[in-house]
């Protein structure tokens, strides 16, 4: 889970040293970068043995990163925190609300599908958002 940690850490250290972000870490583990700039999207992130939980955005999106036995997930951790953090991170929320699909672009290049099966969820307003770079 440090290792974990650790690439969040360094992925985020170029906009936090470039006052576009600020980092938390808390005592269970889970750490918060949080952009300045209103129209980026914040980044919540729990570790764990076999899966690691990021939350993306004001809505708290969801993408787990299933830790493998190979380093497969620590690339894709380290694209998916770069995209977010580079403004190449977009959301689309259906006209129903209850299909979101998540867009991690360059480097990264992930795509997560959630269909609602919860009577209300809350991915966020219809239509595409494309949030800004931590800059």
């Amino acid at each position: 889970m440090a290792e974990a940690r650790a690439i969040v850490e360094r992925v985020a250290e170029p906009y936090i040293a470039a006052g576009g972000a600020t980092i938390e870490e808390y005592a269970d583990g889970h750490v918060e970068v949080r952009p300045k700039a209103a129209s980026a999207a914040k980044v919540w992130f729990e570790p764990g043995e076999h899966l690691h939980f990021l939350c993306v955005g004001p809505h708290g999106n969801l993408h787990e990163v299933l830790v493998g036995d190979d380093d497969a997930w620590k690339t894709e951790l380290a694209g998916c925190l770069e995209a977010v953090f580079a403004g190449r991170y977009v959301e689309v929320v259906s006209a129903n609300r209850r299909r979101l699909t998540m867009r991690f672009e360059d480097p990264a290049h992930i795509v997560v599908e959630h269909f609602g099966a919860m009577r209300d969820p809350n991915y966020g307003a219809p239509g595409e958002h494309r949030y800004a770079p931590y800059g």
